[in-house]
């Protein structure tokens, strides 16, 4: 999935990004009413986190905080350093969701499992 969205040259904020994350989520599900959407959830004391923590060694991830759709998105997405940190990918995961909750259209029930912080309501 971040692949696709990576390839997509016009994206600069994380706005753009939703965009794309929304509009490949209602074109494939088009003619359903209900939408499942499942993210990670990111454990401090767990073994894919030792291995995250190995593997980010030899980048130096940057924290940056989702407070809107102008946030601009970092100079070094596709290198990790935003990603390999989970504050990130929590963020990315609540942003996401309140997108595409926003985006729905009023016949679709927009299911969500594993975001982090508080639920966010239309």
């Amino acid at each position: 999935m971040s692949s696709q969205w990576e390839s997509h040259q016009r994206q600069t904020t994380f706005g753009d990004l939703a965009d794309t994350f929304v509009a490949s989520v209602f074109h494939v599900r088009a003619d359903f009413c209900r939408i499942d959407v499942v993210f990670d959830r990111y454990y401090d004391m767990s073994i894919k986190s030792g291995t995250r923590r190995k593997r980010g060694k030899q980048t130096t991830p940057v924290r940056r905080e989702i407070q809107n759709r102008e946030v601009s998105l970092p100079p070094k997405w596709k290198n990790f350093n935003f990603i390999a940190l989970a504050k990130n990918k929590a963020d990315l995961a609540r942003f996401l969701s309140q997108q595409l909750i926003l985006q729905a259209a009023d016949n679709k029930i927009i299911v969500m499992s594993g975001v982090l912080r508080t639920w966010f309501q239309r």
